[in-house]
């Protein structure tokens, strides 16, 4: 009986077809985020951002609203946005009794560098109805550097703190 000591032309190229089907399944998943895409992504990290501040504000009884090591409990919660480094930065601050502001740790996020939305910032009296915005207005529009017919508002009910957000089709 005779063995074959190697493979066969058929067998070489069924095998060479599977992986590149494989490789072009993975390479589909390392695509760039489409810009309404981040359009998108970017105003719900913006919501999930004032939603966390609302939260806080709402429970007083959470580890950042009185801090057993000590220190002022907190007056407010915010939801901030801020251009630095020409990055867009959401994150939640946590204002003490005497005006202090401070970042909360993991709730801190980065937009896309394309993504254009104004300096803006919503504050939450802790255990009251008391909103306050900055700018005083309580939407604000975000939008994409590579899209001009589309952009998300972002719009806070100045009574419940309720958030909304509307997306501009073409």
């Amino acid at each position: 009986m005779k063995h074959n000591q190697g493979i066969t032309l058929i067998e070489l190229l069924v095998s060479m077809s599977i992986m590149v089907i494989f490789a072009s399944v993975v390479l589909t998943g390392f695509r760039r985020q489409p810009p309404e895409a981040a359009l998108e992504q970017s105003a719900m990290e913006v919501r999930s951002a004032i939603l966390t501040a609302r939260n806080l504000a709402l429970a007083p009884q959470t580890k950042y609203a009185a801090p057993a090591g000590g220190g002022a409990p907190a007056k407010y919660f915010a939801a901030k946005i801020t251009k630095i480094n020409g990055s867009n930065i959401v994150e939640v601050i946590k204002y003490d009794s005497d005006g202090i502001p401070s970042s909360l740790s993991g709730y801190s996020k980065t937009l896309p560098s394309k993504i254009n939305i104004s300096d803006w910032e919503v504050k939450f009296e802790v255990a009251a109805s008391v909103i306050s915005f900055d700018p005083p207005t309580n939407s604000i529009d975000i939008t994409h550097s590579d899209i001009t017919d589309r952009k998300a508002t972002i719009s806070v009910d100045r009574v419940t703190g309720y958030t909304d957000i509307t997306i501009q089709q073409p």
